[in-house]
């Protein structure tokens, strides 16, 4: 007899390993376990009784443990066709956002509610750490958007430090990748760190292959500490080297992500030093326009058409980041699950 559905437990809300667990225990083949989250993630069934490739047995007992109860979603559109999205799963928000644009659609995802490392200038950072998110979550995120048309790229930029939420991201990507789940190819997928050397290590050692964005932010590691409070702990040095040893080994691109605060980290000389670790690592630097937040003292700086140019004559490459979706607070740096569903 199944149990009431108040005392099922959410799919979603179980951990990568308590889900793996559940097909072990029963001797279920990996390819079972797989096709559950394909059935669960990528075509959205509405009850376990459509996830025909497991026998009637185990459909029978997911639906006596397990609810399917997807998150209540909140959908804001801006106006330059950004589409912003907030999740309730009741024990956690988080947001994701998707952006339009002529070579194909990108979808921003979470991966934290909150986030832990605070950097100055991010309004995740305000929040502090609520919850990672699972698996499902992360993947539900990918299913809602997607929507009739096709999604082109994922950036896994949104709210949360990703590498601080591995055990979950790692299976997500994986089966982001894999050609029976959503087989996005490796050039399709970053995944953004405020730079956690050792974490990029066990990302590189898990064989998932995607590009790497290293959130800078600042070219030395007095003004980083102040920035990204992080680089305290893990300087620029030690974090650029084991960056540039993930894009060797995983033959992926590693980006420089620099968000421009007037006078803070937009002067010439900055731009110049900018440029030397560019040039010294071969990583391109993305420079992103700063989206005023109302409860940090930061704006845009005044600056940074003349910090392009020094960066486009000294260093290994650089491009621009202009800001989509400010109008609705989905523009990079304002994602903060405000509001409710």
């Amino acid at each position: 007899m199944s149990l009431s559905v108040t005392s099922r437990i959410p799919v979603s809300a179980l951990a990568y390993s308590e889900f793996d667990r559940f097909f072990r225990e029963r001797k279920a083949a990996v390819h079972q376990r797989d096709s559950a989250v394909a059935f669960l993630y990528r075509h959205g069934v509405s009850s376990f009784g459509e996830i025909t490739t497991l026998p009637k047995n185990l459909r029978r007992e997911l639906e006596n443990e397990f609810v399917l109860h997807p998150a209540s979603v909140q959908t804001t559109l801006g106006r330059d066709g950004t589409v912003k999205y907030l999740f309730n799963w009741e024990e956690a928000f988080a947001e994701a956002v998707l952006i339009p644009a002529v070579n194909g659609r990108t979808l921003c995802l979470s991966v934290q509610a909150g986030c832990r490392f605070r950097c100055a200038f991010c309004a995740t950072g305000t929040l502090g750490l609520k919850r990672s998110l699972t698996f499902g979550q992360i993947l539900e995120q990918v299913l809602t958007a997607s929507g009739d048309d096709a999604i082109a790229r994922i950036v896994v930029m949104g709210m949360g430090e990703p590498l601080d939420n591995l055990p979950e991201l790692i299976p997500a990507l994986r089966f982001l990748r894999w050609k029976n789940g959503w087989g996005f190819s490796r050039k399709r997928i970053t995944v953004s760190t405020v730079g956690l050397p050792d974490k990029i290590g066990e990302l590189s050692a898990a064989g998932v292959r995607t590009n790497l964005a290293v959130s800078l932010h600042a070219p030395n590691d007095s003004l980083r500490s102040r920035l990204v409070p992080a680089n305290r702990r893990f300087p620029i040095r030690e974090l650029l080297e084991e960056a540039r040893d993930y894009g060797e080994k995983a033959r992926a691109r590693v980006t420089l992500e620099y968000v421009l605060l007037d006078e803070v980290n937009d002067s010439p000389a900055e731009a110049r030093e900018l440029a030397r670790l560019s040039r010294r690592y071969r990583m391109p630097i993305n420079v992103i326009e700063f989206n005023p937040i109302p409860e940090l003292p930061f704006t845009p700086s005044r600056r940074l058409e003349s910090f392009v140019a020094i960066l486009a004559e000294k260093a290994f490459g650089v491009t621009v980041r202009r800001s989509r979706g400010r109008d609705i607070q989905a523009a990079c740096g304002q994602l903060a699950a405000r509001g409710s569903v």
